[in-house]
């Protein structure tokens, strides 16, 4: 396991788990990737299935995307998966980071075309 910070929000730890790593249940129970904790007796962190660095497909895009959508959910305080995209989305516009965007818009998990709300427009 390895603990990490990334670029678009560099207060909050993102927790790697390796190969070999017991992972948290909640990572089969989902089939998820990733997933954010956070609340009032929590410091909010991004616990993150590092074996997904492995599959032939993923980039560096992908984990922007992932990261993204993550602390959406940790910044809206919401368990709302469009909500969370949503936010992501707007993040990655913001920070020019438009390869994950689309990673996120090709989901859809937001309406196709949707307008994205600018980031400073936000109030959380």
């Amino acid at each position: 396991m390895k603990i990490w910070h990334h670029a678009m929000a560099p207060t909050i730890s993102i927790i790697e788990f390796e190969a070999g790593d017991d992972l948290p249940e909640r990572f089969s129970v989902h089939n998820s990737l990733a997933f954010a904790m956070y609340g009032t007796e929590i410091e909010p962190m991004i616990l993150l299935n590092g074996a997904i660095r492995d599959e032939e497909w993923f980039t560096n895009d992908h984990l922007d995307a992932i990261i993204a959508h993550e602390l959406g959910h940790i910044r809206c305080n919401t368990e709302n998966e469009e909500r969370a995209e949503h936010y992501g989305m707007a993040l990655l516009i913001d920070g020019d980071r438009i390869p994950a965007y689309k990673l996120l818009n090709d989901r859809g998990v937001c309406p196709q075309n949707m307008l994205v709300t600018p980031l400073e427009s936000w109030t959380i």
